[in-house]
Order: C-alpha cells, then structure tokens, then sequence
C-alpha cells in the first residue's frame, strides 16, 4: 500500500491549477494541460513556459518513486521534466521541480470541498453492477425440508417463509435473474455445534441453480401445502454433485467456515465467484 493517502490525482489537479507559481531554471511557467485519461505518461503533456518553449512533465510523490524504466525513458525522449512532492534524490535523470508545500497545503484547503464532492459523486453516481452474484445456502431434511425442496424443484420455484425472512433471509431480496445459488443440502456427520475445526461429515448432494426470474413476492399460485411461502424467486438446475466430502482439507477453509455457519442458522450469503469454481470441482470428481 502506498504511504500517502492521497492519490497522484490530486498533484496533477493542484500542478493545473497552480503552476504559473513556478518556473524550471529561470523559465516561468503560464499554463499546464493535463493528459486524458490521468493514467497516461506523462501526467502533464503541455507546460508552456514564458518564453513560448513547451515541455511535458511526469508527477510523483517523492523523485525515489520515479523508478519504471519505461516512463523514465519516455521523459527523457520528450525532454521533460519531474515534479514532486519531495526531492528525496538528486541523481534524476531530468529535471526537478519540487513543489512548495504551504502553497499545495493552501490550495488543498481551499479545495477541500470541491475535491470531496468530486471523489463521492465518482461513487454516488457510478451503476449498479449487473454482474451475476453467487449466493449460497444450506437445505435442510428436518421437517418438512425434503417434502417442500422436492416441490420447489416441480415447479422451479424457491419460497421463504415470512417468518424466515424476517429472521434471517431478507438477502434473497436482493437475489436477480442470471445469479448463481449453491444449494448444500442434506448435512451427515458430526453436530452442527462443534468447532469450525472438528466439523466433518458429507453433504448428500449439492444443486448449483441459475436464476430465472428475480426476487418477488407472491402466494400465488399455493405450491406449498405445510405454510406460505410469499418471497419467491424462480430457478432452473445448472448441474448437481452427490456424497461431498465435508472437511477442511476437501472443502478449503474458506468454503468450509461458511458451510459450518450455514449449517447451524440457514440463509441466503454471498461469496466470491471462485467458490462457483471450487464447487463446480468438487462435483467433476
């Protein structure tokens, strides 16, 4: 992680706004474009200096972080110069301007506010991601649980009860047509109140589903005969896996610290996608 907070952004912004209060050997500096998008070498691509004279600049934090060969051969080919925060060196290959730091830490108050709308509305404004999310869950046989998932199966429809819900599923809420639920269904071993460590036993199969209809709420029509099930999502099989070694070697610990709390209190979590992948290698065996 870098030492500074504050992003090189925020120099090339300062560097714009403020550079006709320097000049490199003499040559004062009137105006500075910036290069778009800000990733590019160099960071400044336009100093035009008193004398008409134009030269472009790379922007660090400290010279000792000028380091990558490529962008210090490009300088050098475009005759520019270096400016930083902190002259930390003097063996640069090219010119230095360091930068005056009352009058960055003047501006940077100034701006403060401007530059905290920026750097939110970057967030605020960005899209929803329409990336699939895997979900994963844990079924069941108590009760009427092998009953009601061989329905839900019939009628490629997942229901949560109202009082479930409430309790411990509101996530499905959030569940959309093309995620991926990962169904763990029928635990067999040791009690699901020991240990993370000493929790091993066999999962009957596991059901890997694509959604096909988002989240909605509805009791019709009855599919359920034991209770109402209204926080409804519609589903088709992807693929199954039978007699799933449960232990930590097998699982990864990842994926087995998750099934263990699933297997005590049962709800809808998300993972990362590679749980998709060590699941989908578990069922290949």
């Amino acid at each position: 992680m870098s030492d500074f907070f504050l992003h090189e952004n925020i120099l090339i912004k300062y560097w714009v706004d403020q550079c006709s209060n320097y000049d490199l050997y003499g040559n004062k500096i009137k105006r500075s474009v910036a290069n778009i998008p800000l990733s590019i070498t160099p960071d400044i691509k336009e100093n035009l200096f008193e004398d008409g004279s134009k030269m472009p600049c790379e922007i660090k934090w400290t010279t000792s972080s000028f380091t990558d060969p490529e962008q210090i051969r490009k300088i050098i080919g475009l005759n520019g110069f270096l400016l930083v925060f902190k002259k930390d060196r003097t063996d640069c290959p090219i010119p230095q301007i360091e930068i005056d730091r009352k009058d960055f830490e003047s501006w940077f108050q100034k701006n403060s506010n401007k530059l905290a709308t920026e750097t939110t509305r970057k967030y605020s404004d960005s899209k929803i991601s329409k990336e699939p999310t895997v979900y994963i869950n844990y079924l069941s046989t108590r009760m009427s649980g092998r009953k009601n998932w061989e329905i839900a199966k019939k009628y490629k429809t997942w229901g949560v009860s109202r009082n479930d819900f409430e309790k411990l599923n509101k996530l499905v809420e959030n569940v959309k047509k093309g995620d991926v639920i990962l169904f763990f269904y029928a635990f067999h071993g040791t009690s699901v109140r020991v240990k993370p460590e000493k929790f091993k036993g066999h999962f009957s199969k596991i059901y890997a589903l694509l959604v096909t209809k988002s989240y909605y709420r509805s009791n019709t029509p009855k599919i359920w005969d034991d209770k109402e099930y209204p926080h409804r999502l519609k589903f088709k099989e992807l693929f199954t896996g039978g007699d799933i070694r449960c232990e930590k070697r097998t699982l990864g610990a990842p994926l087995h610290s998750v099934l263990h709390r699933l297997c005590n209190n049962p709800r809808f979590v998300t993972v990362d996608p590679s749980m998709l992948l060590k699941v989908i290698s578990l069922c290949a065996k």
